[in-house]
């Protein structure tokens, strides 16, 4: 029995931090915007505004 009752509360903790505003505080919304922020863009669009690999092309 003393088993069963760690599930239920992670579950209500959970079901609370979800239904909380707090959840945006958390550190994954903004891990997921960086991430998508490259996806969305094209590798053309990224290559073009690094100057780097923009020195690299004439260097070569």
């Amino acid at each position: 029995q003393v088993a069963n009752l760690p599930v239920p509360q992670t579950t209500k903790v959970l079901s609370a931090q979800m239904s909380k505003p707090d959840v945006g505080k958390l550190p994954q919304p903004p891990l997921v915007k960086p991430l998508k922020v490259p996806v969305h863009r094209p590798a053309q669009e990224v290559v073009d505004e690094d100057p780097t690999v923009s020195a690299d092309k004439q260097s070569k």
